[in-house]
């Protein structure tokens, strides 16, 4: 036992010796050995530069942490040279208007800010005011985006944290806006810097995390699910093709560190370290557990992670086609280099601390380990070309040295714009026949099976007019996609000042399916059982609801041409059947259907002015009518965001009457073998019958509001 005890001791000697004697050098995959000989455009074609530095949270006490140095020194001198010393800086602030310095997250290790009265308080305070002290003076744009670390280590309290932080960063700055997204919330914020550069800040920790959180309405948030999160980039995406884009979170999308499941034998041997930086307590057989159900997504800071895949998963699926999007994280404290695609993926997190990366893995260009320290840089010319450089501090960062430079992409010159010529065009009387689906056929087997449902209606020929966007609405503007998880919709401002939503017949229910699921028979079953809604059953609702006293949407069914009045969203909607309504939002006096009413909220907003006055109250007769309706039509997706409310002053308070929006469901018809199974396991999904089924759970998505709203009234 003793020469078994011994011999372990050895190893774990031996391993920990090669481990302090390994040499952390940069990795270039071999198609970047020669990167030196790449010559960056003339410096004096530069039009602005942007820095990206992360995990910059336990600087140096003693000194001036180098790599701040050397960063401080190129933000205020816009100096491109490759190896310099620092210039005296005098009482000349030489920084750039518009310049832009974005901290990449975990910007206070270990728990971001505590409480004022704290113990730790003054060196949490000390670790975030070194790295504002590099920007106090700068002329240009500072952007600081939250880490996990700041929201408390991903703890409860997190959102207080994050909120403290912002606090007091503002009031160091004296500046609003600079910790993005605010309070608390997910994103994304959108930061138009000039005419040809765009910043698009995400808080990828708010994705992440499982504590409180900021959502939509609350705190000015503009999200209230990650499926929102992705909305939104992708229509700032497009809303800006033709610009240099960044987008600027704290989580990588790939990683060759320990995020994205790769260990040294450090690691192994001193498993605490992954925990806190100097926990060397060596547990080899823990150490070898631990990696492994990381490497499986234990750790929601871990790409393995189910949550942290979707968040890949979903940017990657919307940018795909993007030649001139960066997105830069930190998170890895080191220097990462990927190309997704067109996409181009930098990691910049060895602000304060480093920690190894394998070679390959796909990366171009990787760097950590040992005592390394740098940041990334982004330089953009006049001639549309944007640059990657990689800096190292040398020494106490007096001087530095570029590791790395590659060219990433070039934004051509625009095209002739064309959308004067198409103002022109007429769609008066102009006629498209189409099919709102060819892809239901079935035999007399799979009928059975899988169900009649309306597969004829959907593969009947139609005629339908063309949406004629320069005179519906008195002229319409494309605003911003939107849909559920699987439809696709864009509003539109009317220069009746109108806001409208077109909303395809098609739909895409593969957004519901996890990953395993994809391309199997579950995909195409989902996707067939679309058939089980009439395409234009919401064309009816109108005449059945006005007959009721209800309010109701006036959808019109048209064709969307491939117009470039479509702008950048002529991909998503160009070319498709859909229906075209106004949208029942804020002022609505112009739409007797919706009682001429000045104002209309949201299900949240309706409630939180419940609460805010006794006096206010719902017309719950109103409700109870169409919710009724719905029951008679057999519409079971009736959750509280398909629902408007619009508002009526009375003397005392005001009164909300509702407005149901989107009638996708109504009339489904769920029959077939196969379908009829699984409304036993969904009971609220029923087939439109001649009698109703169990109207109990046809209203399960509507409980919440039908327990809320109708207290008031009696069988009589």
């Amino acid at each position: 036992m003793k020469i078994k005890y011994y011999r372990v001791i050895l190893f774990l000697v031996s391993v920990t010796i090669l481990q302090a004697c390994t040499s952390y050098k940069p990795f270039y995959d071999k198609t970047q050995l020669n990167w030196e000989s790449a010559n960056s455009p003339d410096s004096l074609k530069l039009k602005y530069s942007v820095w990206l530095i992360g995990d910059g949270g336990v600087p140096d006490k003693d000194a001036q942490e180098p790599v701040l140095k050397l960063l401080q020194s190129q933000v205020f001198h816009h100096d491109t040279t490759r190896l310099y010393p620092l210039p005296d800086t005098g009482k000349v602030n030489n920084s750039h208007a518009e310049d832009v310095v974005i901290f990449l997250g975990d910007n206070i290790y270990e728990t971001g800010l505590p409480e004022p009265d704290a113990p730790d308080r003054e060196e949490k305070e000390r670790r975030i005011n070194e790295q504002m002290n590099v920007v106090k003076n700068f002329k240009g744009q500072k952007i600081f985006v939250p880490g996990n670390h700041d929201w408390n280590e991903s703890r409860a309290g997190g959102l207080a944290a994050i909120m403290r932080q912002e606090q007091y960063i503002e009031q160091y700055l004296n500046s609003g806006d600079v910790l993005m997204p605010s309070n608390g919330c997910g994103g994304p914020v959108e930061v138009q810097l000039n005419k040809d550069l765009v910043i698009i800040a995400i808080d990828s920790e708010w994705w992440l995390g499982k504590h409180e959180k900021s959502i939509a309405p609350d705190n000015g948030c503009t999200v209230s699910s990650r499926l929102e999160v992705i909305q939104q980039v992708q229509d700032i995406i497009l809303r800006n093709r033709g610009k240099h884009i960044i987008i600027a979170q704290h989580h990588p999308l790939f990683s060759n560190g320990r995020h994205g499941g790769y260990y040294t034998l450090k690691d192994y041997l001193f498993p605490l370290t992954l925990i806190r930086d100097n926990y060397y307590i060596p547990l080899p057989i823990i150490g070898a557990i631990y990696p492994l159900m990381r490497q499986y997504g234990i750790s929601r800071q871990d790409l393995s992670n189910k949550d942290y895949q979707q968040l890949k998963r979903g940017l990657l699926s919307i940018l795909e086609d993007e030649k001139n999007v960066v997105i830069a994280a930190g998170h890895e404290h080191a220097l990462q280099f990927n190309k997704y695609k067109d996409i181009n993926l930098i990691i910049s997190g060895a602000g304060s601390k480093s920690s190894s990366m394998i070679k390959g893995n796909e990366a171009l260009f990787s760097y950590g380990g040992g005592a390394m320290q740098g940041f990334a840089r982004l330089n953009y010319y006049t001639n549309g070309q944007c640059w990657l450089e990689f800096w190292e501090p040398v020494a106490d960062g007096s001087m530095g040295k570029i590791v790395y430079r590659t060219p990433l992409y070039a934004i051509p010159a625009k095209a002739d714009d064309k959308t004067a010529e198409e103002k022109s065009i007429s769609y008066t009387d102009s006629i498209k026949t189409i099919v709102a689906g060819d892809t239901f056929k079935a035999g007399k087997l799979k009928r059975q099976l899988l169900g009649e449902h309306y597969r004829d209606t959907w593969a009947i020929p139609i005629n339908v007019k063309y949406l004629d966007l320069k005179t519906f609405g008195g002229g319409l503007t494309p605003l911003k996609l939107g849909g559920g998880k699987q439809t696709t919709s864009l509003q539109f401002i009317g220069k009746d000042k109108n806001v409208y939503q077109f909303r395809t017949v098609e739909k895409n229910p593969a957004a519901l399916l996890p990953d395993g699921f994809l391309k199997t028979f579950a995909e195409d079953f989902v996707q067939d059982q679309i058939s089980s809604a009439h395409p234009y059953g919401a064309l009816i609702i109108p005449d059945m609801a006005k007959a009721i006293g209800i309010y109701h949407t006036n959808p019109e069914l048209v064709y969307m041409p491939y117009s470039t009045l479509l702008g950048p969203y002529i991909q998503q909607v160009g070319g498709k059947l859909g229906i075209i309504e106004a949208r029942p939002d804020e002022d609505l006096s112009d739409f007797t259907s919706f009682g001429n009413a000045k104002n209309a909220v949201g299900t949240p907003k309706m409630y939180e002015k419940l609460k805010d006055d006794n006096d206010n109250e719902v017309d719950q007769e109103m409700f109870l009518r169409s919710r009724l309706f719905d029951i008679l039509i057999g519409d079971w997706d009736r959750h509280e965001d398909q629902w408007r409310w619009a508002e009526f002053k009375k003397e005392a308070g005001v009164i909300y009457r509702p407005i149901p929006r989107d009638r996708d469901q109504a009339f489904t018809k769920f029959d077939g073998l196969i379908p009829r199974l699984v409304s036993e396991l969904i009971p609220d999904i029923q087939s439109f019958e001649m009698k109703i089924g169990d109207p109990a759970e046809l209203s399960i998505a509507a409980r919440n509001l039908d327990r809320n709203l109708l207290t008031e009234l009696t069988k009589e």
